[in-house]
């Protein structure tokens, strides 16, 4: 870069017409512009585009892997949901960690400690959180986290902030994305050459329009290298074999472990985190609406089918946007 800006420099002080000034400052910056459009799609395909998978077939439906929530959110998203959070809960639910109580239209949710001695930094929170922060002596109930969230929307916030934040950490340690340190310092030296090239038509050729088209390709370059994210070559493999599990959410008649409740309950769970749990749902309760068998032993398949998880996820979730509404409409 500092090559660049010096040649550049020296061309610019070696020819003081202006009229030849201007006809550098202009084919220096056509010359950017054509870069820029070059250099974009040499990220894309290098870089930022995906392996390439042969076709996996999951049509026995297995579960790809054994992943926490966190991490299949991630994953999948590279992000962290609110579905990440209720499909905590969820999984709380189906390893007895917490136990749910329906009292009339309310939700009393008890925490068992004796199965809570292996979770995560993010599910430690959590249960810091809800049962000795909003709760009492180990139990909440749903009014009760709905109350809070409006009486104290500012700690709510920050809480669901830190939680996102604890669970981010464990998904970036999985190492599902590479890394972007091979492109980041030719990626701001280009983004500086522009930058430079912009302040001179500025003083010397104050041309607005050209101005303005590269001061928003410069803007949308920045944009684009600080959210642009490729999966690894065996994350990404494992990326495909989740979205095709998702599709094979919607196909239940084709499940083999059709009465294998542990199964059952993890298909639940991921599908909460794929943003599939109500199509989910209609077919669950289709096939076991009438298997009292099956929800006598399951707790959380009993409250999907009886739509009390359902509730319970929207009531949380419209907690969490209200929160994220009100502290920034106050706050400023």
């Amino acid at each position: 870069m500092r090559l660049l800006l010096l040649i550049l420099g020296a061309v610019i002080y070696f020819y003081p017409s202006l009229e030849i000034r201007l006809l550098i400052i202009n084919v220096i910056s056509i010359f950017w512009l054509i870069s820029f459009l070059i250099y974009s799609f040499y990220i894309y395909y290098f870089h930022d585009r995906e392996y390439k998978t042969s076709k996996i077939d999951r049509g026995d439906g297995s579960i790809p892997s054994k992943r926490t929530p966190v991490e299949l959110n991630y994953l999948y998203s590279g992000n962290i949901s609110y579905n990440c959070l209720t499909a905590t809960i969820m999984d709380f639910i189906r390893r007895k960690v917490l136990i749910v109580e329906k009292k009339g239209k309310n939700y009393i949710i008890n925490y068992n400690e004796e199965r809570g001695n292996i979770l995560t930094r993010s599910e430690q929170f959590l249960i810091h959180w809800f049962m000795k922060r909003v709760g009492y002596k180990n139990y909440v109930s749903l009014t009760g986290i709905i109350r809070e969230a409006n009486v104290d929307y500012n700690y709510f916030c920050l809480s669901y902030k830190e939680w996102m934040s604890r669970a981010m950490i464990e998904g970036l340690k999985e190492s599902f994305f590479e890394k972007k340190e091979a492109i980041s310092q030719d990626a701001y030296a280009f983004i500086g050459i522009g930058l430079v090239v912009i302040i001179l038509n500025i003083f010397l050729n104050p041309n607005m329009l050209l101005i303005g088209i590269m001061f928003i390709t410069v803007i949308i370059f920045c944009a684009y290298i600080y959210s642009y994210s490729k999966r690894t070559n065996e994350a990404n493999k494992e990326y495909v074999k989740w979205k095709t599990f998702k599709k094979f959410l919607n196909n239940y008649d084709k499940y083999k472990n059709q009465n294998d409740v542990a199964y059952l309950e993890d298909c639940a769970i991921y599908a909460n985190v794929l943003n599939n749990l109500s199509s989910y749902r209609k077919l669950l309760r289709r096939k076991y609406k009438d298997n009292p068998t099956l929800l006598q032993s399951s707790d959380l398949l009993k409250m999907i089918i009886d739509n009390d998880i359902i509730i319970i996820n929207k009531k949380i979730k419209k907690c969490i946007k209200w929160c994220n509404i009100k502290g920034t409409t106050f706050n400023n």
